[in-house]
């Protein structure tokens, strides 16, 4: 009878190590599902920008340039083939067949006490001939002698330009293939801002110039 109790059972160790497993097992198998589901939560487009430092397309695309002289009036010479943009708030006044004048309206502009023309626009005929426009500024520039005048290369797109500047005005000669001469002229009326607002102009200007004959 004694014998028969003695037989092997589980014993309370046995039953405890059992629990552990049992918690290992179902703890461990919670855990993996729980980031399965959570790993399959996270966009797409998140996952991407964290592991290679990108960030999403719409703040990374390219800029639109803004065109500066959107707006802006054209002025056309027919005669002679070319036309340029000027500000809406000027007016374009044509001397002859040639020649425009630009003011901006509601501002004068003077130089040693005497209303000028802001900006002038010309077309020399035949001004160009066999000289480049860097020769011609510094040929300009020797007869003119103003105010130690400097002369440099000027960059248009698809042209030959130089600039000369003295402290009168800054002259933009631009060579023409026919071998005319286009020029546009802008005061230096001595007030810095008034500069500023002229250089800006004249060369917005000059961007949008276009010859056709």
């Amino acid at each position: 009878m004694d014998e028969e109790m003695k037989k092997p059972g589980m014993g309370a160790g046995t039953i405890v190590l059992v629990i552990i497993l049992v918690a290992v097992v179902f703890g461990g198998g919670g855990y993996w599902i729980g980031t399965k589901n959570t790993k399959s939560t996270i966009p797409t487009g998140l996952l991407t920008a964290t592991a290679t430092g990108t960030v999403p397309t719409a703040a990374t695309g390219t800029a639109t340039a803004t065109d500066e002289t959107a707006g802006w009036k054209t002025y056309t010479n027919d005669k002679f083939g070319f036309s340029f943009k000027y500000p809406s708030g000027w007016t374009a006044t044509a001397t002859n067949d040639n020649a425009v004048e630009l003011k901006q309206n509601g501002k004068k502009y003077y130089v040693e006490g005497t209303e000028v023309t802001p900006i002038t626009a010309n077309l020399e005929l035949n001004g160009a001939s066999d000289s480049t426009a860097l020769e011609i500024a510094n040929s300009r520039k020797l007869k003119t002698n103003i105010g130690s005048p400097e002369v440099k290369s000027y960059s248009l797109s698809g042209f030959d330009a130089s600039r000369e500047t003295n402290y009168l005005a800054t002259t933009t000669y631009v060579k023409l293939s026919n071998g005319n001469l286009f020029t546009l002229t802008q005061v230096n009326d001595g007030v810095e801002n008034n500069q500023k607002n002229l250089n800006t102009i004249s060369d917005q200007i000059l961007s949008t110039f276009q010859f056709t004959k």
